[in-house]
């Protein structure tokens, strides 16, 4: 008799085994704002999510979205389980839907202004000229449109705004003559250069600003929250975790406090009433 309820006991075990999935087995989705073609994304954030499958013990789908909106809206609806957003969406996020702050690119952001040879100069030449830009809500083309107003340009009453769904498709909107000057990234910038491609010039570079930043949504257990930042932060202590860091185009990831995010409460202002909203 106990032999049998010993037995029947261990088939109750093993099928209870079969059907719940170890924590291990949870797959989380990272969202990655759509800064440019989700391929070209993809490939840059792919070794890094690896390695974060492979210490935290939890497989990372990699996925975006069509358009910043679209991105930001799923954001809030809590789509994602961890997101890669510039810091002024960090703010929004973590306000609106709770996103804990884990680590930021030590890599600054910094906006470029491209010509092509023949064309604008420096800033004071945009005037009267055609801007190609990502969307309105991106933080380069804040931070573009904030360097300009500085000059005493203003959009719309001194130079025109065409807008582009990603920072490559800006540029070659100026290769093309669509647009006069582009404002993106220098991450992108620095791949043209690396292209060997030189019909395009930088005539002007606006401050820099705090580096993109990861963030992990509420939901998650605090220990699983732990381990992803634990993991993010020493990326840069062995030389393949460096290596995916470099693909990843972000620098050493560093601690974000708390105080920086609220610093982009004037930057969320602005882009609320930027050109093209």
């Amino acid at each position: 008799m106990k032999r049998a309820f010993a037995t029947i006991l261990s088939s109750v075990l093993l099928c209870l085994a079969a059907s719940t999935p170890a924590l291990g087995d949870h797959v989380l989705r990272a969202g990655f704002l759509p800064v440019s073609p989700a391929a070209q994304l993809a490939a840059r954030f792919t070794p890094l999510l690896d390695h974060l499958s492979t210490k935290t013990g939890h497989r990372f789908d990699f996925v975006t979205a069509p358009g910043f909106p679209t991105f930001m809206e799923r954001t809030s609806q809590g789509e994602y389980d961890l997101i890669w957003v510039p810091p002024h969406f960090a703010r929004q996020a973590n306000l609106e839907a709770g996103y804990e702050p884990l680590a930021a690119g030590g890599k600054k952001l910094v906006g470029v202004l491209l010509a092509r040879r023949d064309g604008p100069g420096s800033a004071r030449d945009v005037r009267n000229k055609t801007l190609a830009l990502v969307d309105p809500q991106a933080f380069i083309s804040l931070l573009v449109i904030s360097f300009l107003e500085d000059n005493g340009l203003r959009a719309d009453r001194n130079y025109r705004i065409r807008y582009f769904q990603t920072h490559p498709s800006a540029i070659e909107a100026v290769r093309r003559g669509v647009a006069d000057l582009a404002g993106v990234s220098d991450v992108y910038f620095d791949q043209e250069r690396s292209a060997g491609r030189a019909d395009l010039v930088e005539i002007a570079r606006t401050m820099e600003a705090p580096g993109m930043v990861f963030l992990a949504h509420p939901r998650l257990p605090e220990p699983t929250r732990r381990r992803i930042k634990d993991t993010l932060l020493s990326m840069g202590d062995s030389p393949d975790r460096k290596s995916a860091l470099d693909q990843a185009k972000m620098g050493l990831l560093v601690p974000i406090p708390a105080s920086d995010l609220k610093k982009m409460d004037k930057i969320i202002q602005r882009m609320k009433s930027s050109p093209g909203r």
